[in-house]
């Protein structure tokens, strides 16, 4: 990326060296056969037979709405502040005729520029498909390439220019006025009158972990080892916003240094290029897994050294890659791990939430699964709450990607955002020197930049809390966090419409920038950083105590103290039953009701006495809570022995649940009444409705789940 700026004289030279090397180009006034008068189009247009328009770059082209004449433009504005890249779809429509070899050219602008075309196909060109390794419908769509021409727009076509505005840390603020000139071979050129305010204070960086995953094995066979293009890719990372990575390569822990491309490679060239960042974690995958305890702890003891020496970030290790719940091996394996000195993180539903978040230090939770009280009970673990998604990428239009690592992201106060992955946000050939983007990319960037204005504006009002204008800027964070938290919803159904629209973000940057202003950006007070504790061994203080020692303390200790002999009850199971209505007392209480409920579904049918208070508890407002009641349920309610009654109650709790409009707490229903078989046939009627009903994914489809469990109650639905 250049700074560009071209005086006047220089462009006019320009200019004029192109109309007399042979251009094909008419007076306006000239009878052309190729620009016949276009219905509704004013005159000069008709003559150019071409007109330039803006589209929101949070729509595909492909997919936008027929250009109109109402759509012309003569004139582009851009805002932005000091380290922030923003960027323009600049369309270009031929009203008449074809319109050949368009080029652009950005004039007397000094910040960094880049231009790529908007290619025509939505994926990757099918000769590439062999050298692909994993083509298909899951490929980037939309693509931008690196280019200041367009080869030919044809006669009621739309093409593109993708053009992207970066103000670097040390621009100067202020207005700047420039042009864009659009310069077909055949057309006469057109001017387009260019204005950009850079805003008086810069962006800071996240301290969220924003990224992607990403291994080298599915570079193009000759980039995989080769160090210039990894630089590349973190150098497009790091221009996208993003301030964390996976690294596939740690080494191997049984010796010390441990081996491998992480240290002498990845790590410099992620600082190089300022993708990593001393206080933003980063995962590492497969370094301490099958390694003795104490050989990792010299390993681990090395990586810390080798941390302070060179100011790399926290490496995160990467467990089970979407573990499944119940897991008793895992949970037997990962406790043991508890003695390991290393954060453990592992992508997840969030039914490994509710199940073995106890295990995890940081929760990547499938974004649209968490809830406020699924963020609060990771944070009681000491656990963070992170957001990831698997099926963004899927086809899908770029709003959600911008809503997810944005306004979601910062409205459930998470610690991180990552994607799967970055060989499904880019494409290359083995021509390329460099990636190319994709809208879903783009939007991933401008919505991490939204977290930075909306960062800044609270570090703002933290630093200067007595200023008049405090309390209405804290007043309009709570009301965007609440409409973010419980009225936006799941990131996978954002369209261009709902829940935020382009007006939308642009409205809430100029407010943040409006705030940021008075109450001065030189005030802001970011929070001292410090070193994650990591999770708690909230069992701990009563694991080895005597039952009715755990029972006192849930009747008369404070929150931390019942949910501590709460979590030893669960790790004691069936033998817990005694505690049942002590159990059962805590579940009306938000500090209290997950381990409390965990601990219920551990004890099973013997905890039949807490039916009721669980089905109380089914109907929170919270799906994570409504969740932990199900799999309580769901366990209590097991077929056995004289358990009929106690099996007939929870199917009554379990009919309602099963429609449940938060997904997890539905599938837990029906996965429980498949397995009560002919004992769950009150539930027909329910999962005929639940047949009826679509979901975003297909993981889990309704239909086939009622498929089941109407097989299973062994009844024609008819």
């Amino acid at each position: 990326m250049n700074r560009r700026r071209l005086t006047v004289g220089c462009l006019m030279l320009i200019l004029t060296s192109w109309l007399f090397c042979g251009a094909n180009v008419r007076p306006l006034d000239a009878e052309d056969p190729e620009t016949q008068p276009a219905q509704g189009w004013p005159a000069a247009l008709q003559k150019k037979g071409y007109a330039p328009f803006l589209l929101s770059t949070m729509e595909r082209l492909s997919e936008s709405p027929a250009v109109q004449p109402r759509d012309a433009i003569d004139s582009v504005s851009v805002t932005l502040a000091r380290g922030e890249y923003l960027s323009v779809q600049l369309g270009i429509y031929g009203i008449a005729g074809e319109t050949s070899k368009v080029r652009v050219l950005v004039a007397d602008i000094d910040l960094d520029i880049k231009v790529r075309e908007v290619e025509r196909s939505a994926r990757y060109p099918q000769e590439f498909k062999d050298k692909w390794a994993q083509p298909g419908y899951w490929s980037p769509t939309a693509t931008l390439r690196l280019s200041t021409e367009l080869d030919r727009i044809g006669e009621q076509e739309k093409r593109a220019f993708w053009i992207t505005f970066h103000a670097p840390l040390d621009a100067v603020s202020g207005l700047r006025k420039g042009s864009i000139w659009l310069m077909p071979e055949n057309r006469v050129p057109t001017e387009l009158q260019l204005e950009i305010d850079v805003r008086p204070f810069a962006l800071p960086l996240a301290r969220a972990a924003f990224g992607v995953y990403f291994s080298r094995s599915y570079l193009p066979p000759a980039a995989r080892n080769d160090p210039r293009w990894l630089e590349a890719i973190y150098r497009d990372m790091a221009e996208h916003a993003q301030n964390s990575v996976t690294f596939y390569d740690p080494g191997n822990f049984a010796v010390v240094p441990p081996q491998g491309k992480l240290y002498s490679e990845a790590l410099p060239l992620a600082k190089k290029v300022g993708l990593i960042h001393r206080d933003v974690p980063c995962m590492t995958l497969g370094g301490v897994h099958g390694i003795s305890p104490e050989a990792t702890r010299q390993a681990l003891a090395w990586r810390r050294e080798q941390r302070e020496a060179h100011g790399w970030p926290e490496l995160i290790e990467y467990g089970r890659d979407e573990p499944a719940y119940p897991n008793p091996e895992l949970r037997k394996g990962y406790t043991a791990f508890r003695s390991i000195p290393v954060r453990l993180v592992t992508a997840m539903g969030i039914d490994p939430g509710y199940g073995l978040g106890d295990l995890h230090d940081v929760w990547v939770v499938y974004a649209g699964q968490l809830t406020p009280q699924a963020c609060a009970e990771a944070r009681r673990l000491g656990a963070e709450p992170w957001t990831y998604s698997c099926h963004m990428l899927s086809g899908r239009i770029p709003p959600p990607h911008r809503y997810m690592s944005g306004l979601y992201t910062w409205g459930h106060q998470l610690k991180g955002a990552y994607q799967w992955a970055y060989h499904w946000y880019v494409w290359w050939n083995e021509t390329d020197k460099v990636p190319r983007s994709s809208t879903e990319w783009e939007n991933w960037r401008d919505g991490a930049q939204d977290y930075r204005y909306l960062q800044l504006v609270e570090d703002c009002v933290r630093g200067n809390p007595e200023h008049p204008v405090a309390s209405e800027t804290r007043q309009w964070l709570d009301r965007l966090r609440r409409d973010v938290m419980f009225r936006f919803g799941d990131p996978h159904h954002a369209t261009a419409d709902s829940p935020v629209t382009s007006a939308d973000y642009e409205r809430i940057r100029r407010t943040a920038t409006a705030y940021i202003q008075q109450l001065g950006v030189e005030s802001a007070a970011q929070p001292k950083s410090a070193e994650p504790a990591g999770l708690k061994d909230e069992a701990a203080p009563y694991r080895e105590q005597a039952l009715a020692i755990c029972i006192s303390a849930i009747q008369t200790g404070d929150a931390l103290q019942q949910r501590a002999a709460a979590t030893a009850l669960f790790e004691r199971g069936a033998d817990a039953a005694p505690a049942t209505a002590a159990l059962a007392r805590l579940l009306d209480h938000p500090e209290t009701c997950i381990p409390a409920a965990r601990a219920l579904d551990a004890i099973g049918p013997a905890a039949r006495a807490a039916i009721p208070a669980l089905g109380k508890m089914a109907q929170h407002e919270d799906g994570f809570v409504r969740l932990a009641a199900t799999y309580a349920l769901k366990s209590i309610g097991k077929p056995a022995g004289d358990n009929q009654a106690a099996t007939a109650a929870v199917v009554a709790i379990l009919r309602v649940t099963l429609l449940d409009k938060f997904h997890p707490v539905g599938k837990v229903s029906g996965d429980a009444l498949i397995s009560f078989g002919e004992l769950a046939a009150a539930a027909l009627p329910e999962a005929q409705q639940l047949k009826k009903r679509k979901y975003h994914l297909t993981k889990w489809p309704h239909s086939g789940l009622a498929d089941k469990l109407i097989e299973s109650i062994g009844r024609n639905p008819d």
